[in-house]
């Protein structure tokens, strides 16, 4: 069963910051790093069901090439995915996440 899946706008800060971080070390370095977080969305809207670490509601992904996690809303009815994060290990998910909420 595939889902959809969508980047919230605060999401989407944290990648386009990430992406850039990495871009200024190294251009292929932000290539990886935005290849990597691809693949994981596709891996999450394949396999909505596969075991993520739950966090406080919310699904998290976490990254095997990079310090990162993807935090997501699932919503089995409408099998939509909603993106809400992609933070640093070292930011503190307990401040961030709980003013983001799933449109």
């Amino acid at each position: 069963m595939r889902y959809s899946l969508s980047v919230e706008f605060e999401a989407q800060l944290d990648y386009d910051d990430a992406i850039g971080y990495y871009d200024n070390i190294s251009t292929d370095l932000g290539d990886n790093f935005y290849k990597t977080v691809n693949a994981a969305f596709e891996l999450i809207k394949n396999n909505p069901n596969i075991s993520f670490q739950n966090y406080k509601g919310l699904e998290r992904f976490i990254l095997k090439q990079f310090p990162f996690s993807i935090y997501f809303f699932k919503n089995n009815e409408e099998q939509i995915i909603k993106v809400l994060g992609i933070l640093h290990f070292k930011r503190d998910v307990d401040a961030i996440l709980p003013q983001r909420k799933p449109n």
